[in-house]
């Protein structure tokens, strides 16, 4: 992170942190399985590094987004605390989570990557709720929609995304089994 003539360095990513740590995980199964040397610990995330001072250099808190705050029980990263402080937070009853605590609505994407995040953190039964949730905006073609703004009773925004319903199958994936294969989140 480079800093400009006032000394403000921006802020690290959670989401983004998390993604490489993930990652370094994975990598790490194949180098054990390949018998190739792995040794990368310093450098994967824990609950301290998650609340150091590299997520929030500008004093600004991105705990209003709901990615930034379950984003590190996809790596193991948390508790039983957290995970119901982040529920409470975030998880509209019926609909989904949203996206940021503020705004009425929900996205798919982010319902489905907590969903995800709660099988991870062995919270299976609520996963299988807000999946069962989830499944009711599925439109007659089998298609989920980006989000839905709940004050407004409207689609929002007006799309049906494919990482939306690339992300609904991977979470009923987790859900239930449905592949038999191992997931990379789970593992």
């Amino acid at each position: 992170m480079g800093e400009d003539e006032d000394g403000y360095s921006d802020n690290s990513l959670i989401t983004a942190s998390c993604s490489v740590h993930i990652s370094l995980k994975t990598y790490e199964k194949i180098a054990v399985t390949l018998g190739l040397d792995y040794n990368h610990e310093k450098i994967l995330l824990n609950q301290e590094k998650i609340n150091s001072k590299k997520f929030d250099r500008d004093g600004i808190s991105r705990k209003r987004f709901s990615m930034d705050n379950y984003y590190p029980f996809l790596c193991g990263i948390g508790d039983d605390e957290l995970i119901s402080k982040t529920l409470s937070n975030f998880y509209n009853e019926g609909l989904g989570i949203k996206c940021v605590i503020e705004e009425p609505w929900v996205t798919f994407a982010e319902t489905s990557e907590f969903i995800i995040s709660l099988v991870k953190m062995n919270r299976k039964e609520d996963a299988k709720k807000i999946l069962e949730e989830v499944m009711r905006f599925q439109d007659n073609r089998g298609i989920f929609p980006t989000g839905y703004q709940y004050k407004l009773d409207i689609l929002w925004p007006d799309e049906f995304s494919t990482w939306t319903n690339a992300a609904v199958i991977i979470a009923a994936d987790c859900v239930f089994g449905i592949s038999k294969k191992r997931n990379v989140f789970l593992a």
